[in-house]
């Protein structure tokens, strides 16, 4: 559920902020993480989203006194969606969870991890339905998004990578 903070709600369901301010975005993010993590309700933050000069806060359940804080301290800047099923913190110590050992688990190979909307998504480049149903048995249904995802090859754009060449000064690159 999206809860806008400031007085804004357009007529089409799209959020409108006063942009006449000149609000530093990054410092009511920080704001918003302190006083919803000590509630222990933050699940994530975004700047300029939905617009610019606006801070996404999302949260599990917040109490009201946290929505009043953060409404007082920078009026009119945060879009906040409450409802979120997991903290930050509890989604961050799944994401430990799916450690090295697990990472190859049932010929599932874990490209990457990370949070996003109370859910621990996790990359894989093969047997998406396996992993999904391991972690589903592991972890319990809704908390890990299981989606295909690449293996990231690093390479040198400058040419082939490999073991350091020893060169003269002047002698040139063949």
């Amino acid at each position: 559920m999206l809860l806008p903070l400031a007085l804004f709600v357009t007529g089409c369901g799209g959020v409108r902020l006063d942009s006449s301010r000149s609000v530093s975005v990054d410092a009511a993010a920080s704001y918003a993480e302190r006083v919803a993590g000590a509630a222990h309700v933050f699940a994530g933050v975004r700047v300029h989203y939905p617009l610019p000069n606006s801070v996404f806060v999302q949260l599990t359940h917040p109490p009201a006194s946290v929505i009043a804080r953060l409404k007082a301290a920078y009026p009119g800047v945060y879009v906040v969606q409450t409802g979120l099923p997991r903290t930050l913190s509890e989604v961050r110590a799944l994401q430990r969870s799916v450690n090295s050992s697990m990472r190859s688990a049932k010929g599932v190979h874990v490209v990457e991890t990370y949070a996003q909307n109370g859910q621990l998504q996790v990359g894989v480049n093969s047997n998406i339905a396996r992993a999904q149903a391991f972690f589903d048995a592991k972890y319990g249904r809704g908390a890990v998004r299981v989606f295909h995802a690449e293996p990231i090859n690093i390479g040198c754009a400058c040419g082939p990578t490999g073991p350091a060449r020893h060169r003269r000064p002047g002698a040139g690159n063949r």
